[in-house]
């Protein structure tokens, strides 16, 4: 199972690690569990079931967030991008919220910050990724 391969591969990691260091491991599920055609759904094996498998299979020490549960209470709502698997802002929120129930704090409200992006100072305009990079490293020889 590819589950069982991708749990050993986090239980390796996260045993490397300080015993000091809480880790925790969110499994996301994609667009297709939620389909409401099955047709669709039956392409894929049964994803709440992968990550519950995924979850009796990690180490204790690591943290499990729930987004499973978290994303299938708002599955009418626009979570997924309708043209692939990655989630829409409002999905993002709903697993961040899962996470940080999961770590302990409060989840800030939707509306609760304004976040204002300035440019850094001697910022350029980005013209695509050459002239970008250059503009990064001005002053260095590359």
């Amino acid at each position: 199972w590819a589950a069982d391969s991708w749990a050993g591969a986090v239980n390796n990691f996260v045993r490397a690690l300080d015993p000091a260091v809480v880790a925790r491991v969110l499994v996301a599920p994609s667009r297709i569990a939620f389909l409401e055609d099955e047709r669709y759904r039956a392409l894929a094996f049964p994803q709440d079931a992968a990550i519950a498998r995924v979850h009796a299979a990690l180490d204790p020490r690591l943290v499990r967030v729930d987004a499973w549960s978290a994303l299938s209470a708002h599955r009418d709502e626009y979570i997924y991008f309708r043209s692939d698997h990655h989630w829409t802002a409002l999905g993002a929120y709903y697993a961040y919220r899962a996470y940080a129930e999961a770590a302990g704090f409060e989840a800030l409200r939707t509306g609760e910050r304004e976040v204002a992006v300035r440019p850094a100072e001697g910022a350029i305009k980005f013209n695509g990724f050459q002239e970008g990079i250059h503009g990064f490293f001005k002053g260095f020889e590359l």
